[in-house]
Formats: structure tokens, sequence, C-alpha cells
């Protein structure tokens, strides 16, 4: 009877943390889509020049992987899900950013570029990391085909709907407006983030064995 009810619990956790994780890659998909490509341009008609773009996504390139090592380390010694809720964190902290500096966003290119690139490397560590962890194999094809739709659906309807509204809208209110909305969406990521379960990890970071095993295993 014990072992039944763990059993029930367990079900019942993972089918929660599993939407919930469903939810999360929504909300970031709406949320980075919606907003991405106009900061760029944002970017762009407050300077005219091409090595401000350049430099921003170089910075988000270069952060990115990095980040995305040291997460890896981070996660083996503190809360997978505590990486998830530093990425979403620090994406939503990048639109704040964003409107907080407003016309002067140009300015600060390199260090929006270095948040953005921050968030994407603790996201998609902690996110690859628990779709493995929450989904079973039975429940692992019906995990990404619907986040894949979620990106897929967002990557399509999301810029045309931040197209208009910065069409219809004044222009730096139209911008200003798509940033927030952008910021709201990840603040819920960040709530979501919360309810799910805490799980802690074991074992060693053995980054380096990962280049001697590309020595040896030719797959």
């Amino acid at each position: 009877m014990k072992k039944w009810l763990t059993s029930v619990l367990h079900m019942e956790t993972t089918n929660r943390d599993l939407i919930l994780l469903i939810v999360i890659g929504g909300l970031y998909a709406l949320g980075i889509f919606l907003s991405n490509t106009f900061v760029n341009v944002y970017l762009w008609r407050q300077t005219n020049d091409y090595l401000t773009i350049a430099t921003y996504n170089l910075a988000i390139f270069i952060l990115q992987p990095l980040t995305f090592i040291a997460a890896g380390k981070l996660a083996k010694k503190i809360d997978r899900v505590i990486v998830l809720r530093l990425g979403v964190t620090c994406l939503a902290l990048f639109f704040l950013t964003v409107l907080f500096l407003g016309e002067h966003a140009a300015h600060f290119n390199i260090i929006l570029g270095c948040l953005l690139g921050i968030g994407y490397g603790f996201y998609w560590l902690a996110f690859n990391v628990l779709t493995f962890e929450i989904t079973e194999p039975e429940t692992r094809d019906y995990f990404n085909g619907f986040v894949g739709a979620l990106e897929s659906f967002g990557g399509m309807v999301a810029p045309v709907v931040a197209g208009a509204i910065i069409a219809k809208l004044a222009t730096n209110i139209g911008y200003m407006t798509v940033f927030a909305i952008s910021l709201g969406l990840f603040l819920l990521a960040i709530i979501c983030s919360m309810f799910l379960q805490r799980r802690n990890a074991k074992g060693k970071y053995h980054f380096k064995e990962v280049f001697k095993e590309l020595n040896v295993n030719k797959n």
C-alpha cells in the first residue's frame, strides 16, 4: 500500500512538472519570438550603425556557450530548477533593462547582449536536462511534439503580432509595449518555475571527459 501511494504521488508530481515545463517552454517561445527580432531593429533605429548590432549579437553568441558550460557545473552543485529559474530571470532582466534604458539602449549593446546570452545559456542547459528527468520514454514524444508545436506557433504568430503593435502605435510606444509583453511572459515563467519539484544533483561534472570521448568513440 505504501509503495502504491508513493508511486501515485510520484506520477502526479511528474505529470504536474511535465505540464509546467511545457508551459514554461511556451512562454519562453512567445516571449523571445515576440521581441527578439525587434530588439535588433530598435537598436538600429537609435544608431543606424551595423557595428552596434554586430557587437550586440557577438556578445550573445560568446556568452551563451560559456554560460551553458558554467550552468552544467552549477546544476551539479545546486538544483536544475534553480538554474532554469536563473535563466528566465536573466531573460526577464534583459527586457526590463531595455525598457529602463529606452532610447539609450544602443549605448549599452554589449551589456544587453551579455545578459541575453547568459539567460539563453542557463535556460537551455536546465530545460534540456529537465526534459530527460521529467519525461519518461512513453511521454517524451508527446512532450517534444507539444513544445515543438508551441515554438513553431510562436515563431509564426508572435513576430506578426509584434509588428502589428509597433506599426499601429507610435514608434517608441510600440516597441516599449512589445518589450513589456515579453517581460510579462518571462515573469509568468518565473512564477511557473517556482512550482516545479526541486531536483538535487549527484555526481561530478566531467566536462573534460567529453573531449576525451571524441577521440575514442566516433559516434
